[in-house]
């Protein structure tokens, strides 16, 4: 559930970019972080959210309101498991699991980078088998989970990405929003970021 501030009327919606290594959560999130710079109220920093690993975030204030009710939003980046032994952190899988855990209490939305390259296609799908268990041991479904999906690195050569049908067959088996996206210029990050919100704004008014 976001965090409502009754005294001040205010909402905070946390939206975590979620995958793989290199998949693109970090430049999702810096490229989001320069389009809404002119409603910035926290700088892209770092932040010890689990007991293992920091977390990249910031925040920013909606233009928007839900009647009377100022929007704000925290966005970060999650830290993956292989990633913490190229920074010295010496995690074990359940170390993971545990940080995957605790960050699942702590979001209201999830956006997917998926690698579109193919060496990567069962990682992904791994991934996101991940995010499955862990809700199960909590008691939620996948389904529960505001998800949103991006075809992440759809730039690149097409001999060497898996076609959009195909990872729909594979990953979006739950039928969520994706779009085809590209790191490098930011094309298609801002309408799932605009997604994410709408999901979670109107899940809110349903509550």
């Amino acid at each position: 559930m976001p965090i409502i501030n009754q005294n001040s009327k205010q909402v905070c919606f946390r939206i975590m970019y979620y995958g793989l290594p290199l998949s693109g959560r970090t430049s999702s999130l810096e490229i989001i972080h320069k389009k809404v710079s002119n409603y910035v109220c926290k700088e892209l920093t770092h932040e010890i959210i689990t007991k293992h690993r920091d977390y990249l975030y910031f925040e920013f204030i909606s233009p928007n309101k839900i009647n009377d009710i100022t929007i704000k939003y925290r966005l970060f980046v999650s830290p993956s498991f292989h990633s913490c032994f190229a920074c010295g952190h010496h995690m074990t899988l359940d170390d993971h699991i545990s940080d995957i855990d605790a960050i699942l209490d702590r979001v209201d939305g999830i956006i997917f980078i998926v690698d579109s390259q193919k060496p990567t296609l069962e990682d992904n799908i791994g991934a996101l088998n991940l995010l499955k268990d862990v809700s199960h041991k909590k008691g939620l479904s996948i389904e529960d989970l505001l998800l949103v999906i991006q075809w992440n690195k759809r730039d690149l050569e097409d001999e060497s990405i898996v076609d959009v049908e195909k990872l729909e067959r594979e990953i979006n088996y739950l039928s969520v929003p994706s779009y085809e996206t590209t790191a490098v210029t930011g094309e298609g990050m801002i309408p799932a970021f605009k997604k994410c919100m709408e999901l979670m704004e109107d899940r809110f008014i349903d509550c």
